[in-house]
């Protein structure tokens, strides 16, 4: 697993607490009808912190993100002198983005078991996201086990705890998921998405307070249901011409029949 996400997630949400500034970050998961898509993490710096710290985002070590396939985007000046760090890693199944969620959330962060499963029947294509959110630990929450047995300790969490800054006062994380069709159960914010609907959930980064994160997304393709309606109709149809033939074939023998008897009567 590549390690490098959940560790600059650690030294960065350090460094914005240390600064008394904010950090906004989005994990988003797309994903097409046909299974396939990407996860995209931004985040976002304000100006503040800049100010404070100009080589906050500048200086991350991203080399080993890209060799296990994310696309490294900026960091970029945003429109009020903030920065801002796109990664995305595209997967071809929903397994495989249940891996790569895994991956950005290490193996003490806040994305509890999230996973994601597609299941098609016919003419209805089902989507659906479930897990929870749940932050402890402040940014121990986000450093692995490796970085912690090589610094000896997590990095900069003694002055977190010493400033008294509640993580969720310098840091915001927003979950959003988009897949075709429309949203039929959620308890997230349900929304418009590039291949049909969204879910986004903002949960709360309180210690211990945790979020169930569900979404069921359907999609129905109408031409196949009409196809599907036609098609029951036309054999259907098909069976009562059937049944109308035998049934004109039998009285037609039966008035064959009770003619061919009176004839016999008559001659004898």
């Amino acid at each position: 697993m590549v390690r490098t996400i959940p560790r600059l997630l650690a030294l960065v949400a350090a460094v914005v607490l240390l600064a008394g500034c904010h950090l906004d970050l989005d994990v988003r998961v797309d994903i097409g009808a046909n299974g396939a898509g990407a996860v995209t993490v931004t985040a976002t710096a304000d100006a503040e912190l800049l100010a404070k710290v100009p080589n906050a985002v500048a200086d991350l070590r991203l080399d080993d993100a890209r060799a296990a396939g994310w696309t490294v985007t900026g960091p970029a000046k945003t429109a009020d002198g903030g920065a801002r760090l796109v990664l995305t890693k595209p997967f071809s199944t929903p397994e495989e983005a249940t891996q790569i969620l895994a991956e950005i959330n290490g193996p003490h962060g806040p994305l509890r078991g999230l996973t994601l499963a597609q299941s098609r029947e016919f003419a209805k294509l089902t989507t659906t996201m479930n897990g929870s959110v749940q932050l402890d630990g402040g940014v121990a929450a986000f450093a692995d086990d490796a970085l912690v047995k090589l610094a000896g300790r997590v990095p900069f969490a003694q002055q977190v705890a010493a400033s008294g800054v509640p993580i969720d006062k310098g840091l915001s994380v927003t979950l959003t998921m988009s897949a075709p069709g429309s949203v039929t159960t959620t308890n997230g914010t349900s929304g418009a998405g590039p291949s049909g609907a969204s879910v986004s959930w903002t949960p709360p980064l309180t210690a211990g307070q945790s979020m169930p994160v569900n979404a069921t997304f359907v999609k129905k393709d109408a031409a196949a249901t009409r196809a599907r309606s036609l098609e029951r109709w036309t054999t259907w149809g098909l069976i009562g011409w059937g049944v109308l033939f035998v049934l004109i074939v039998v009285i037609v023998l039966i008035v064959a029949a009770v003619r061919g008897r009176r004839r016999r009567r008559y001659y004898y």
